[in-house]
């Protein structure tokens, strides 16, 4: 099952053209089976392009995929990979990110 969960508020870090964003993917094994594969897929929004990171990145589908080895039942894994804010020729004039 995906969840995608969006919290931000005013409070909330702005983000301008060109600047790194830092992600950290929790990936849960709530189930009591080990999984000794399992393929994580994220796609990116659009404004943002993959910096750095493990795994594999599709510049034509915005789409970041990695493995994690040995998901065991009751474990969470972390994935961490930075992305790039776009230029700003690549927004409209009134977006804030």
């Amino acid at each position: 099952m995906n969840v995608f969960v969006e919290n931000l508020t005013s409070n909330d870090t702005a983000y301008s053209p060109n600047d790194i964003v830092e992600y950290d993917i929790a990936v849960s094994n709530t189930s009591n089976v080990n999984y000794t594969e399992v393929t994580v897929t994220d796609t990116l929004p659009t404004y943002l392009t993959f910096d750095s990171g493990p795994g594999t990145f599709e510049n034509a589908t915005n789409k970041l995929t990695y493995v994690i080895t040995n998901l065991n039942a009751g474990t969470t894994v972390h994935n961490r990979f930075t992305a790039r804010v776009k230029a700003a020729t690549a927004f409209a004039n009134d977006l804030t990110c």
